[in-house]
C-alpha cells in the first residue's frame, strides 16, 4: 500500500509494476524464512542465510522461467542497487516504524527499544527526501507527544507495580 501511495512522493521515478513485484517477493520469501525482529541482534545473525536459503526452496519449485524471474527480482531486492530496490527497503522500514506508532509503541516498550535505537535504525528512510522526513517527523512527534516511547523509567515503575510495591 505504501508503494502505491508514496511512489510519486520520492523525487524519482520508479516502475510501479517492478517495485510491487519486488515487495511480494520480498515478503514471500520472508513469510518462509520468517520474519526477524528488527532490534534483535541475535535473531538478526544468520537472517540472510535464513532469507537465501527459503528464497532458493521456494523458487525450485517454480518451472524454469518463473524460477528465473524470481531469483533475479530476490537478487534485485538484496542488492538494493535499483531505485525500486531501494525504495522497496525504504518503505519497508517506514511501515515498521508507522506500525509502531499505530500500535501506540507497544513492541518498542515491551522489548525495551530506546528513542535512541529507534532514530539510529530508521536514520536511511527518515533522511531518504523531503516528504520522507516530514511523515518521519510528524509520526515521531505525535508518538513522543502521546507517550509511546520506552522510557526507562516506566521500567521501574511497571517492576514494581507487578511487586505489589506500588
Amino acid at each position: 500500500m505504501f508503494a502505491l501511495l508514496l511512489h510519486k512522493e520520492i523525487g524519482y521515478e520508479v516502475n510501479l509494476e517492478k517495485t510491487l513485484k519486488l515487495i511480494l517477493i520480498h515478503d514471500l520469501v520472508e513469510i518462509y524464512a520468517g520474519d526477524t525482529f528488527t532490534h534483535d541482534s541475535k535473531a538478526r545473525v544468520g537472517k540472510k542465510v535464513r532469507e537465501d536459503e527459503a528464497a532458493e526452496i521456494l523458487f525450485a519449485q517454480l518451472p524454469e522461467d518463473f524460477k528465473s524471474a524470481f531469483s533475479e527480482l530476490w537478487d534485485e531486492f538484496e542488492s538494493g542497487d535499483t531505485l525500486e530496490s531501494q525504495f522497496v527497503k525504504t518503505i519497508d522500514k517506514m511501515q515498521a516504524f508507522a506500525q509502531n506508532v499505530h500500535t501506540k509503541g507497544t513492541v518498542w516498550k515491551e522489548n525495551q527499544i530506546a528513542p535512541e535505537k529507534i532514530l539510529a535504525y530508521n536514520e536511511s528512510w527518515r533522511h531518504h527526501n523531503d516528504s520522507f522526513s516530514e511523515l518521519f517527523n510528524h509520526l515521531w512527534s505525535f508518538a513522543k507527544k502521546e507517550g509511546y516511547l520506552y522510557n526507562s523509567d516506566d521500567k521501574s515503575v511497571s517492576e514494581l507495580s507487578s511487586l505489589g510495591m506500588i
